[in-house]
């Protein structure tokens, strides 16, 4: 992971998940030739480390284009997990096969295929950033960046600072949120593993183990953007809405654990209701994704936080132990044990931002200056328009701008010739708006919400 988040900082990020995206439908489609263990583990080894960058360079587009506010529905909306609906009706359509060829084989080749037409969609479609948008004329680039500039979140840079990486492992704050991840990711790690025999367990043959693991990618898609609407609504009490929440899938582990395995429709209702931990942890993304300020940190952050996801998903298949097996009664205490820790950690973490609230300006924050209008008045700091649930952490106030001045005279040429598109008592400076807009913003090393 650290190599591609090195990558996804020093090369254009949408062409660096092209990349990965290509790469991964690839390994699928070799996957249908392996004959051997060998060959199969190679495959699914390289698979991971390709599929490592989707969550970073996800929310990291996301977070250039979109204000913190705006931010948490469209992750849920992007990151859904529509995935197991698809791939149960692919399994389910597979089961009719009657020729020689092997049914999996045709399911990695389908979704390789698909994959790989999808990774030039991207490439051709999805810019590296707003100022590359093709679609959009100089004034709404201009206008898009000025909508950015008061978040003071920033979009882009290619210069590393290591002292960002620093900052963010010395923040306790890290921890609680990364081991808050872990805890989520364990349940989940054991849900993906053994989902289909769990459902098979209860006495379903294989059509209907198929049509029956369609519902928990719904419950879990629905419930993430559900709860990331509610949190855009909700300003300062967002982390203790993401503690509640976790209470629901708690609540189907317990049923689960609880009721006898002769109850099919109770034991089907408690293992779908499991499925809405995604909504937590998707919110959770949104949260910190939204706030974290300096580039380096920014994609550090999303990289060491998908370590945690991977770490928590290799942990709970563990959990599950074949003697106990259809019940899997060891899985389902570890999850009920997980999810009690998840609380604890959000729950520390929220108390230790909310007693650094008062930080939560940036004491020499810059942004675009303007009249009447969005932004800080000239001369004075600007604030992170969040709320007591952020932590910006320590101050480190630099510019990260790397592009060449050639392009900013550029810019300046082409948005003076539109500025008479924008109303004169809304700008102060238009040549520091075209350096702001072409270098992309001048970005602090703040810290992120917890």
């Amino acid at each position: 992971m650290g190599p591609s988040a090195y990558c996804l900082q020093k090369f254009p990020p949408v062409t660096y998940f092209a990349f990965n995206v290509l790469c991964w439908g690839i390994l699928e489609m070799c996957m249908a030739a392996c004959t051997s263990f060998g060959g199969l583990f190679v495959c699914r080894f390289l698979l991971g480390g390709f599929e490592a960058l989707l969550i970073p360079a996800v929310t990291l587009v996301i977070a250039m284009w979109y204000k913190p506010n705006e931010q948490p529905a469209r992750n849920a909306i992007i990151l859904n997990v529509v995935a197991p609906i698809l791939n149960g009706l692919l399994a389910w359509a597979v089961g009719y096969h009657k020729g020689d060829y092997p049914a999996w084989k045709i399911i990695f080749l389908t979704l390789g295929a698909f994959t790989i037409l999808w990774s030039l969609v991207v490439f051709y479609f999805l810019p590296n950033n707003p100022l590359e948008a093709k679609w959009l004329s100089d004034r709404e680039k201009y206008m898009l960046i000025q909508r950015k500039a008061t978040d003071n979140t920033g979009l882009e840079s290619k210069t590393f600072k290591p002292h960002q990486i620093t900052e963010a492992l010395l923040d306790p704050k890290t921890w609680l949120i990364w081991f808050a991840i872990i805890a989520l990711q364990v349940p989940n790690g054991g849900l993906t593993t053994f989902n289909t025999l769990i459902i098979s367990g209860l006495g379903f043959d294989a059509k209907k183990t198929s049509l029956l693991a369609m519902p928990p990618g719904a419950m879990s898609t629905l419930s993430g953007i559900g709860l990331s609407y509610l949190a855009a609504r909700t300003r300062k009490w967002r982390s203790v809405l993401v503690a509640v929440s976790i209470l629901l899938p708690l609540m189907g582990a317990v049923i689960c654990y609880t009721l006898p395995r002769t109850n099919l429709a109770g034991q089907l209702v408690g293992l779908y209701i499991l499925y809405t931990y995604w909504a937590p942890y998707i919110t959770l993304v949104s949260i910190y994704q939204a706030n974290i300020a300096g580039h380096t940190k920014k994609v550090f952050l999303f990289a060491w936080f998908y370590v945690s996801w991977a770490a928590g998903n290799i942990i709970g298949p563990q959990t599950f132990l074949a003697y106990q097996a259809p019940a899997y009664t060891g899985g389902t205490v570890a999850m009920i044990v997980c999810y009690v820790v998840a609380i604890f950690f959000k729950m520390a973490n929220f108390t230790m931002t909310l007693a650094d609230a008062p930080k939560s300006i940036f004491p020499t924050g810059r942004v675009l200056t303007l009249r009447g209008g969005a932004g800080s008045e000239a001369g004075k700091p600007a604030t992170s328009g969040n709320d007591a649930d952020v932590d910006t952490g320590p101050d480190s106030s630099e510019s990260e701008v790397d592009v060449p001045d050639t392009r900013g005279r550029q810019a300046s040429d082409r948005i003076n010739r539109s500025a008479p598109e924008v109303s004169p008592d809304s700008i102060v400076t238009i040549d520091r708006t075209a350096e702001f807009a072409v270098n992309l913003p001048l970005e602090e090393s703040n810290g992120y919400s917890s």
